[in-house]
């Protein structure tokens, strides 16, 4: 049952569950096993897909931040193609920039073999690989312990 163009009417079964129309399920990327975040207020119930890279974000940007302070290097943390975390001395304005027109390296940050995240640094020496390799790493083991 549809009430308005983006409203659905859903029954919650006796279990208390509720159904996700496969339009709406298609439209928001959401996949069996996907987590979601439920919030509400006295009537109304939000639903939202949950973003683990999100709740890493603070980690990412102290290791963003110390990689610029100590060795210079830009680099930033992407969901999709949203820029999330940055060097707070950076303009994010420049960096969306430099990501359309600089080669830059990037690697996926990966949870239970799906892409959650990508960490990419404006660098073409070796050592950013290697950062670029530990960095995530070590974001995936965080996110895999939390």
């Amino acid at each position: 049952m549809q009430k308005g163009k983006n409203t659905i009417i859903r029954k919650i079964d006796e279990l208390g569950r509720l159904v996700l129309p496969k339009d709406v399920r298609k439209q928001m990327d959401i996949h069996n096993g996907d987590l979601l975040e439920l919030s509400c207020d006295s009537d109304n119930i939000s639903i939202s897909k949950y973003s683990s890279i999100r709740e890493i974000g603070f980690l990412a940007e102290v290791l963003l931040n110390s990689l610029y302070e100590c060795y210079h290097m830009e680099g930033l943390l992407l969901e999709d193609y949203e820029i999330l975390r940055y060097p707070t001395a950076l303009s994010k304005k420049k960096l969306e920039k430099k990501l359309k027109e600089e080669e830059c390296i990037s690697l996926p940050i990966l949870l239970d073999d799906r892409e959650v995240g990508r960490f990419v640094l404006f660098s073409k020496e070796e050592k950013a690989r290697e950062f670029l390799s530990f960095i995530t790493s070590f974001l995936r083991m965080y996110l895999e312990e939390s």
